[in-house]
C-alpha cells in the first residue's frame, strides 16, 4: 500500500489528516527559501503544551537577473512532526497503544491491534506513524 511508502513530511500530513488536525505542507522561510518542506499546523496560535516553534513563510518571486526577493512574510504555523520527534510521535504510540519491536534487518515493525495493522519503519517512529495512518485509514501497510 502507499503508506508503507510514506516518510517525512508526508508522512506527518498523513498523520494529522489522519487524526483530523488541521495541517498543511510548505516550505518554511526559517531555512534558506526554497528549502525544506515541512508539515505544519494551520494557525497563528500556539495550542498548549505544543512542543514546537513557529515558522514562517514569505511569498516569493524573482526579480531582476534571477534574486529572490521575499514578500509579505507570514507565520504559516506551528511544525508538525510526529514521524521524527518524539514529543509528538511519543504521545501518539502512549495514547494508541502502539506495540514496537526490532526487526531482524535493522529496521522496526509497529504492532496496532494484535496484527491488524503492521508497518515498518526504518525508525521506531516511521513505523508507528505509518501503523497509525493505516488504521486511521483502515489499510494494511
Amino acid at each position: 500500500s502507499i503508506v508503507c511508502k510514506l516518510e517525512g513530511a508526508e508522512l506527518d500530513y498523513a498523520v494529522g489528516h489522519a487524526l483530523g488536525i488541521n495541517v498543511e505542507l510548505g516550505r518554511s522561510s526559517n531555512v534558506v527559501p526554497g528549502g525544506s518542506i515541512h508539515c505544519f499546523l494551520r494557525g497563528e496560535t500556539k495550542p498548549d503544551g505544543w512542543p514546537s516553534t513557529p515558522y514562517l513563510r514569505g511569498e516569493m518571486k524573482r526579480g531582476f537577473f534571477g534574486q529572490v526577493q521575499i514578500d509579505s512574510v507570514r507565520p504559516i504555523g506551528f511544525v508538525y512532526a510526529p514521524s521524527t520527534d518524539w514529543a509528538f510521535g511519543g504521545q501518539l504510540i502512549e495514547r494508541e497503544r502502539i506495540e514496537l519491536s526490532p526487526s531482524k534487518d535493522g529496521q522496526w515493525f509497529a504492532d496496532i491491534g494484535s496484527g491488524r495493522f503492521l508497518a515498518k519503519g526504518v525508525t521506531p517512529l516511521m513505523a508507528a506513524m505509518r501503523a497509525l495512518v493505516a488504521s486511521k485509514t483502515d489499510q494494511s501497510s
